[in-house]
């Protein structure tokens, strides 16, 4: 994301297949298509998170992603040190799911947040 000439921010989706060993890969894209995203990186320039550009950043992942119909889920890493990451996810209707680990000396958990596609709020 850009403002003007000038890096804000950006949003990285990963939509890749798990392929089993024995599979071809264009008989697995037409017999299993991708159902479930993930958020990889997910960042805003620190002078830019008090305008809740954040929000409309992850609204735009998350219309492009719901644009391709087999995709039913997108899932991320919360981490409750990121605070603006965390109110946007939690803002565009992303659930709390399973512990994934824990981070530092004093084992701050870090949770997967997921959002189905019934669940979104701008599902029509």
């Amino acid at each position: 994301m850009e403002y003007g000439k000038k890096f804000v921010g950006l949003i990285a989706v990963d939509a890749k297949q798990d392929i089993d060993q024995g599979d071809k890969k264009s008989s697995k894209r037409a017999n299993n298509p991708v159902t479930e995203v993930t958020i990889k990186h997910f960042y805003i320039s620190e002078p830019y998170r008090s305008t809740g550009i954040q929000d409309d950043l992850l609204v735009y992942a998350i219309r492009h992603a719901f644009e391709t119909p087999s995709i039913k889920t997108i899932k991320v890493e919360g981490s409750p040190l990121m605070t603006y990451v965390q109110s946007a996810l939690l803002s565009a209707g992303f659930v709390q799911g399973r512990k994934v680990k824990s981070l530092g000396l004093l084992k701050w958990p870090l949770y997967e947040m997921v959002l189905d596609r019934t669940r979104w709020k701008g599902e029509k």
